[in-house]
């Protein structure tokens, strides 16, 4: 009797004993919903802890995380039409100013004394006066036209072949004009614009004053090939190293290189033709009533700028190979 009552109290404590295990370690949610909010909290402020790897990764926050920028938009400029093929030939021209012609400056630069350098600079501005004194002229701009012929003849006798420039501290100003600039003067539009191959970037107008400009330089009329062949190499070397700074400055500066030079060249075609008739603004003081100012900043700025004729190609506006 006694063993039958022990028997069942024994199985009553163990029913007892497993419910309550039951009860301590299973949790019943009384929200299956709420327990997943919970579970992804959990993950997430994990993960942001650093602490443990979340079995999938977090969700987007929204839109405003995507990494990719937003597209440019590009707007067709009407003076260039023909944009597609001038930005092939505008990358070919700097591709070979990359891999020849930027590196045989810096050797020019490192290689040859300031002193030099600067006389073959001389030799081929002299040769350069010769072109801007018959535009000049062809401009009706006599005096401008004298100057430059007093320029050709005092650097040409007295600076041996211009490689001293005597004129410019005698007091001859130096003057830059081309058969393009001609051109405009007179009216004719410059037309689309246009990267030439090897040449750089130029205009219908330019294009064709380039070859009447060809026709006036002394150079072309060499006999001997080879030695006027490596005057057009010397110069164009010359010219190219005189501007390793400023297409460097170019090109940290510009988002588009090709749009840069593109505005560059044409502004600047503009303000040689048009410029003289166009009023800068004064920045003078009230009280300062010098009349000359506002055509000395003309004169210095339009001297300034270098000649169309000698740029480099597929950096700045105007190469010229004579």
């Amino acid at each position: 009797m006694r063993s039958t009552r022990f028997f069942r109290a024994l199985c009553l404590g163990c029913m007892l004993s497993l419910s309550l295990a039951g009860c301590t370690h299973t949790r019943l949610p009384s929200n299956t919903a709420d327990s997943d909010i919970h579970s992804a909290d959990t993950a997430n402020l994990a993960q942001a802890a650093g602490i443990g790897t979340p079995t999938e990764p977090l969700p987007p926050m929204g839109p405003a995380q995507s990494s990719t920028p937003p597209a440019l938009i590009h707007i067709p400029d009407p003076a260039d039409p023909f944009e597609g093929v001038n930005r092939a030939i505008f990358r070919f021209n700097d591709a070979l100013d990359r891999a020849a012609f930027k590196p045989l400056a810096k050797i020019y630069n490192h290689t040859l004394p300031r002193g030099i350098r600067t006389s073959i600079t001389s030799f081929f501005s002299n040769i350069a006066d010769v072109y801007t004194m018959l535009n000049n002229y062809l401009q009706g701009n006599i005096t401008a036209g004298s100057e430059d012929l007093m320029r050709v003849s005092i650097n040409s006798v007295f600076g041996i072949l211009g490689l001293f420039d005597i004129a410019t501290p005698a007091g001859l100003p130096k003057h830059q004009e081309d058969f393009g600039q001609t051109l405009g003067h007179y009216g004719i539009r410059p037309g689309p614009y246009l990267v030439l191959p090897f040449l750089g970037p130029s205009t219908v107008r330019d294009a064709a004053g380039f070859v009447v400009d060809r026709i006036a330089d002394p150079t072309t009329y060499i006999h001997k090939i080879d030695v006027r062949n490596q005057l057009y190499a010397l110069r164009f070397l010359s010219t190219r190293a005189s501007y390793l700074e400023v297409t460097g400055l170019m090109n940290r500066v510009s988002l588009d290189q090709y749009i840069s030079v593109r505005n560059a060249y044409l502004q600047r075609r503009d303000y040689v033709i048009h410029g003289d008739t166009q009023a800068l603004p004064n920045y003078e003081d009230d009280d300062d009533d010098d009349a000359s100012d506002t055509s000395n900043q003309k004169a210095l700025a339009k001297k300034s700028m270098p000649a169309t004729h000698i740029l480099p190609p597929g950096t700045l506006p105007g190469l010229r190979i004579r």
